[in-house]
């Protein structure tokens, strides 16, 4: 952060050139940090005319209702912070003269919205006081020669009035420049979000289908041992939907369930293969009843005890 940089008025007859806005950071008590950036006054001095609707005042003080003197004619913003360009009334300037007003405090909103499209527009300057007490620490006492004419230190000088305008345009690219890059950045976040979603998504996608494999290799053993193909088929759907959890069985011990589906069907009688097609041999157990009992032994478990 640059130090604050302070400037003296520049007199012109009833015309008034003013640093109202050092660039710099300071604090107050009423407001916290208040930081006067290059960005913040080039903005200023850019919505200078367009907002608000009416001129900006030179008040007597802060305050809507205080008595004002003049108007803002100019906002021009430069390496140094808002210098403004005002017109007073002889009465404001004598007091001016004779002391009795030694700085100006500027009035402005960060974020102004427009009161006719309710848009927000950006920095706006609101006006100017004549105070005695200015909030920000870096504004130079207000000097009015008798002449009209002015002058100011070398250290005001260097980036005052004879500020090479070139400066101005190179420190506005430097800002287009940045502001590039913060899209560009958030260009480059917004596709890195994309890919580690299709990432999450072909993981979630090749989880699933090892799962489905597994529960298919499950089965087909099974079956090649003799457990009926339709008692196999009422429990693939339970495992299909069944995601590895743990289930709590009534003596406090913990299995998974293709453990307890393994051990019922261990204790089972099987079926030869060459007796699947022969009425007796299925006349011996009732396949499709002992499907149904071990898929809901399997689902009851599976919702309490988890």
């Amino acid at each position: 952060m640059p130090e604050l940089v302070t400037t003296q008025a520049v007199s012109l007859a009833e015309e008034l050139w003013y640093n109202a806005l050092p660039i710099g950071k300071f604090y107050d008590h009423r407001y916290g940090e208040i930081n006067i950036t290059p960005e913040l006054v080039t903005g200023l001095a850019a919505n200078m005319g367009k907002a608000p609707s009416y001129p900006p005042p030179v008040k007597i003080g802060h305050g809507d209702g205080a008595p004002s003197p003049g108007v803002v004619k100019e906002a021009v913003a430069k390496a140094d912070g808002l210098y403004l360009r005002m017109e007073v009334d002889d009465k404001a300037a004598k007091e001016i003269k004779d002391g009795r007003y030694r700085y100006m405090s500027a009035e402005y909103s960060p974020d102004y919205l427009d009161k006719i499209t309710g848009k927000k527009i950006g920095a706006a300057l609101l006006g100017v006081a004549l105070v005695n007490q200015p909030a920000h620490p870096g504004v130079k006492p207000l000097f009015l020669s008798d002449s009209g004419s002015w002058t100011q230190d070398k250290e005001s000088e260097k980036g005052g009035k004879d500020m090479d305008p070139e400066k101005l345009k190179e420190l506005e690219a430097k800002i287009a420049a940045l502001e590039s890059e913060k899209k560009e950045l958030a260009d480059k976040a917004e596709e890195a979000k994309k890919l580690a979603d299709g990432a999450v998504e072909e993981a979630t996608k090749l989880k699933r289908e090892r799962h489905e494999a597994e529960v298919k290799a499950f089965c087909d053993d099974w079956a090649a041992k003799g457990v009926p193909p339709v008692v196999v088929d009422k429990i693939k759907p339970v495992l299909l939907a069944d995601g590895g959890g743990v289930i709590k069985l009534s003596d406090a011990k913990e299995t998974d369930i293709k453990t307890l589906l393994g051990d019922i069907f261990e204790a089972i009688p099987k079926v030869s293969l060459r007796a699947l097609g022969d009425p007796t041999a299925e006349k011996q157990i009732d396949a499709i009843k002992l499907g149904d009992d071990i898929a809901a032994c399997a689902n009851g478990p599976d919702e309490g005890g988890k």
